[in-house]
């Protein structure tokens, strides 16, 4: 500020207007903006931060950013180490599983082949002396027809 405008911020508006108007804006704009600064000047700017409070609370900010990076990958690898442990219990649990029912499905197996082959072998014992039988009666009935055809 001019010396002429400064003195514990005593201002002469009257001066600050005729200096405005003088570097080119209109009577109604410069008494526009001197208002404006007059204005100000009651304002507490007490409150209101500094560029070297800002920096702080920045690099604060990303302190704390990265110290929470650091807990979030250290959750991140304490549950994809959980992730793995579930997945090994699972796959434990599964072939377990898996050989209980193959065990299940081999018994199965043979019991069904052995009531097959029960099957089979009853139904020889049935099938054969049948088609002894018939094979006897056929016999029988040529034996008959041979024996009754002219000589």
């Amino acid at each position: 500020m001019s010396e002429k405008y400064s003195e514990s911020f005593k201002f002469d508006t009257h001066a600050a207007v005729k200096d405005l108007i003088s570097s080119g804006f209109k009577e109604e704009q410069a008494e526009k903006i001197i208002r404006v600064v007059v204005d100000a000047k009651g304002m507490d700017f007490s409150s209101l931060a500094t560029k070297k409070q800002i920096d702080k609370v920045h690099s604060e900010l990303n302190s704390k950013i990265d110290t929470l990076d650091g807990k979030i990958n250290k959750v991140h690898g304490e549950l994809n180490s959980k992730i793995d442990k579930v997945h090994g219990e699972l796959n434990v649990k599964i072939d377990k599983v898996y050989h209980g029912l193959d065990a299940k499905i081999d018994k199965l197996e043979y019991k069904v082949e052995s009531t097959i082959n029960k099957a089979k072998s009853d139904l020889l014992m049935w099938i054969i002396p049948f088609m002894l039988g018939v094979l006897v009666a056929i016999l029988g009935i040529l034996v008959r027809l041979l024996s009754m055809a002219p000589s």
